[in-house]
């Protein structure tokens, strides 16, 4: 997804409530007073725009409660939509190439809670047009170790070592799901090219059309990058 000049979302420049929207998660609610900060507006008026950004489908409350705000499937990928000039197929092509690269390195890193499973790339990468707002890839993950008590030893493991790195979590529930998202984050490799999604339901429409890349590399999105298939 990539932002218009000029283009605002309830009555903001898009791009202040894209980067209002990172503040939040899927899993884990946060409080109208992180509008209130991150806009510089009033308790009451973050109150309203929380309301207006859930009529608008990008938040959603929080276990049927109004005093807490989750980011919603459509949310996530405003929010990480960009704003700068389009990105080209070839950068595109080049960027999903390295991601597919990086997956094995993941798996292979024993000191990661969690393993991709799969990965899928849709949206418009899969169409023709020349330019794009991003890759969007669709990623399963599961526990490295299927021993319970070792899965959790290493999901302990890692929300320690976040801790030493100097990573602080808002919420409980961040820091609960850190152990997966620190996965996305090693796979992203500092770029918002990369729409990562896991889990958050984006693709449960059937009509979503979707390419494999792993664990087998689908034979079109092999074409289209100059690789093998697997």
């Amino acid at each position: 997804m990539r932002l218009a000049p000029g283009q605002q979302i309830a009555g903001f420049p898009a791009t202040k409530i894209r980067d209002l929207l990172r503040r939040f998660s899927p899993e884990g609610g946060r409080p109208p007073c992180v509008i209130a900060a991150r806009l510089k507006v009033s308790e009451a008026r973050a109150v309203q725009l929380a309301d207006e950004l859930v009529r608008l489908g990008l938040l959603s409350h929080f276990f049927d409660t109004s005093e807490a705000f989750t980011l919603t499937p459509d949310g996530a990928r405003l929010a990480q939509a960009r704003a700068g000039a389009p990105l080209t197929r070839a950068t595109a092509s080049r960027r999903l190439s390295e991601l597919i690269d990086r997956i094995p390195e993941a798996n292979a890193n024993e000191t990661f809670a969690y393993v991709v499973e799969r990965a899928l790339v849709f949206g418009s990468f899969l169409s023709d047009v020349p330019t794009l707002g991003d890759v969007d890839v669709d990623l399963t993950l599961a526990p490295r170790s299927a021993d319970r008590d070792e899965a959790e030893a290493a999901r302990e493991r890692s929300i320690a070592r976040a801790h030493l790195q100097g990573r602080r979590f808002p919420n409980l529930v961040a820091q609960l799901c850190w152990p997966r998202h620190e996965v996305v984050v090693f796979l992203r490799s500092g770029t918002r090219l990369l729409s990562m999604h896991c889990d958050d339901g984006i693709l449960e429409d059937s009509t979503v059309a979707r390419r494999e890349i792993f664990p087998a590399l689908d034979p079109v999105i092999a074409v289209a990058l100059g690789r093998a298939a697997a």
